[in-house]
């Protein structure tokens, strides 16, 4: 170990609902339209999401404009508990935050 750095032990991964991959995504669908006013996913990110929801690690590359964020929000949604996102960009977070209160979700600025 290096001088001043320190080192936490990582946690293992969120384990999977029991609920079926399939039963996850319709859940996200119905937030979809429910909380978000969109009738369907774009392109990728139903794949996405239901990796995310199986507990599994995702790496997206998406253009701007494509929905990432939704990628990681309805997971949220549908998880207990709190979610943490780490983004450079803070007037993207904070638009984003803003958006989000405006759909009723709770939400807080680091």
């Amino acid at each position: 170990m290096r001088r001043g750095l320190s080192f936490a032990k990582l946690k293992p991964p969120l384990q999977p609902k029991a609920e079926s991959p399939m039963a996850d995504l319709v859940a996200a669908q119905n937030l979809l339209r429910s909380v978000f006013g969109f009738a369907s996913f774009r392109e990728g990110q139903a794949e996405i999401i239901e990796t995310i929801l199986a507990g599994r690690d995702v790496l997206a590359v998406m253009p701007t404009g494509s929905g990432k964020s939704l990628c990681y929000q309805l997971p949220a949604l549908l998880r207990d508990g709190l979610t943490v996102v780490v983004s450079p960009l803070i007037a993207l977070m904070r638009n984003q935050v803003a958006q989000l209160r405006d759909y009723g979700v709770r939400g807080r600025r680091a």
